[in-house]
């Protein structure tokens, strides 16, 4: 008689936790973050490029799609800095 028992962890009978999505949450706020901080560097060299370049990358930042990024970047931190 062959019974097949399910292999651990059993992902039928899981359901998410707070603590496991919060931690979830921290490891993509954190990826994100990361991304963000490539973002600052290329801001940072346009700066020290010249006018053109920086001018080019403060219309980028101060057109709606870059506020948007600005905001999400703001918000990624502090639920970064709060849940670590």
């Amino acid at each position: 008689m062959s019974h097949r028992r399910p292999k651990s962890p059993n992902m039928q009978n899981y359901r998410p936790q707070l603590t496991s999505v919060l931690s979830f949450g921290h490891r993509l706020s954190g990826v994100a973050l990361s991304l963000g901080a490539f973002g600052l560097a290329a801001w940072l060299m346009a700066g020290a490029s010249g006018q053109d370049a920086f001018g080019s990358a403060q219309a980028l930042l101060l057109s709606v799609p870059g506020r948007i990024a600005l905001f999400l970047v703001t918000l990624e931190l502090f639920y970064h800095l709060c849940n670590g």
